[in-house]
């Protein structure tokens, strides 16, 4: 059921999962809907709390409307706070360290199962992993993370790396002297493949290095056969542009829960372009901002 009600009259539900609030998202909103109009309706229960769109509402108010359209929805109480994580994350518009704290608490409702908080959020279980990861690290961190002086990815690529490692390189990370979760994982790799090379890797300056000029350096202080698969952007595109074809095909042509021919044929494409860019997506990133919208179709592959 649609309606419109007095603004004053929507109630936050205080369960929700978001608990920071992003003003400078609520102003760009706020510009956003006066142009355009509030395209999604706020979901709201039968006692006018909401369900979906706490940030379209403050958006409004901001605006002085004093009535809002809303869809009346009836959400079972164990599906809630699943569903209003879903839209956020979707959105992306939620806050990083919010995000993991509540996939947390639904993994502790879901018998600890990161397949079921997926399903629930429709998301991947690395996806999950991921998040329960960022929830145990640093407070200072955790801190960054919110005021988005680092990312996520960062956080991540330095728990990759040998924990004897992990500290010197995680504070470079929060100084800001390694600015990419690109750099940290080239830097990690180097470790690995040469750790009789580990403190001149880690002393390294970086503040002002692209992931190109990173490799520059770790091939000067700590040359590897690795060195080859970053030397030709030419092939690197070659397979990037095989993964979107990959991708294109099963999009255009999905097989969904059949069995039969049609069903191992897109397995075994999924299978192809993931061994693809997990053979090279270290280097393939490094391009990154050559390839439009890379990163989304390897997300794509990977996550399908």
């Amino acid at each position: 059921m649609e309606k419109t009600i007095a603004i004053s009259k929507v109630k936050v539900d205080p369960n929700q999962p978001r608990k920071y609030k992003d003003q400078a998202g609520i102003s760009a909103l706020a510009e956003n809907i006066s142009k355009h109009g509030l395209i999604n309706r706020i979901e709201i229960d039968k006692d006018n709390y909401i369900v979906t769109g706490e940030m379209r509402m403050h958006a409004c108010k901001k605006l002085g409307w004093t009535e809002i359209p809303c869809a009346v929805v009836n959400v079972p109480p164990e599906m809630r706070f699943a569903r209003q994580l879903s839209e956020n994350i979707h959105q992306n518009t939620m806050d990083p360290m919010d995000v993991a704290e509540a996939v947390k608490k639904l993994y502790k409702e879901n018998d600890k199962s990161p397949k079921k908080v997926g399903a629930l959020i429709g998301r991947s279980v690395n996806f999950v992993r991921d998040q329960l990861e960022l929830v145990n690290c640093s407070q200072a961190e955790k801190t960054a993370m919110r005021r988005d002086k680092i990312k996520p990815t960062s956080v991540l690529a330095v728990k990759k790396i040998p924990e004897q490692y992990q500290e010197p390189i995680r504070k470079k990370v929060l100084q800001n002297e390694i600015k990419t979760a690109t750099a940290v994982n080239l830097i990690g790799s180097r470790i690995k493949e040469r750790p009789d090379k580990a403190e001149e890797i880690i002393n390294e300056d970086y503040s002002n290095d692209s992931p190109i000029k990173v490799i520059d350096k770790l091939s000067q202080i700590a040359p590897s056969h690795s060195d080859k698969y970053y030397s030709d952007k030419e092939y690197f595109r070659a397979v990037e542009a095989t993964a979107r074809k990959l991708l294109h095909l099963l999009q255009e042509n999905p097989c969904g829960k059949e069995k039969g021919s049609k069903y191992l044929l897109e397995g075994a494409l999924k299978g192809t372009a993931i061994l693809v860019l997990d053979r090279v997506v270290k280097a393939v990133d490094v391009w990154k901002e050559e390839v439009d919208n890379y990163k989304d179709v390897q997300g794509d592959i990977i996550e399908g």
